[in-house]
């Protein structure tokens, strides 16, 4: 079963604040269409918990924190830029 921490941290790096935006000199122009991982965000998350590597000496002694993440998506599905 999946630790309520854990499904915290992935919604935090979803809909957590995008600093990195307010840092550019010029946002990118927002695309018509918005990229959906393919089967939507229940696979997406599959995905995510299925490639994770949490240290085990982490997991035993209860470390935890958050971790975020950004990244470009270009119109072929092309992940890029990440800070």
């Amino acid at each position: 079963m999946m630790n309520k921490g854990y499904l915290f941290f992935f919604l935090l790096l979803l809909i957590g604040p995008v600093e990195g935006y307010a840092q550019m000199k010029k946002a990118p122009p927002k695309p018509e269409v918005m990229p959906v991982f393919p089967g939507g965000a229940e696979y997406m998350y599959k995905y995510i918990y299925s490639v994770i590597k949490y240290p085990a000496e982490a997991r035993q002694k209860k470390v935890s924190g958050t971790v975020t993440v950004e990244f470009m998506v270009d119109e072929k599905g092309v992940l890029s830029d990440f800070l």
